[in-house]
């Protein structure tokens, strides 16, 4: 995790496994924080067919298979690979 502070959020909270566990989708990719949003981990980039993020881009968490599905109004829904 990073001490990264966030300024260009575009969507969430989504809450992950515990209150504290949270995504955010921000202009550089999802982010994730373990702490209730006080460290941040590097972005996870969006796969290069959903074409960037925007203001509708949606996120969502699957905590029993620990997956992140991410989407933008009118493209096709996209698994993110979280690298773990």
């Amino acid at each position: 995790m990073l001490g990264r502070t966030l300024t260009k959020g575009l969507y969430g909270p989504v809450f992950g496994k515990t209150v504290k566990h949270q995504f955010l989708v921000t202009t550089e990719g999802v982010v994730e924080s373990l702490d209730g949003g006080i460290t941040w981990s590097r972005p996870i980039p969006p796969p290069a067919e959903l074409g960037g993020l925007a203001g509708l881009t949606w996120l969502e968490y699957d905590p029993q298979h620990d997956v992140l599905y991410l989407m933008k109004m009118t493209s096709d829904l996209f698994r993110l690979n979280r690298g773990g």
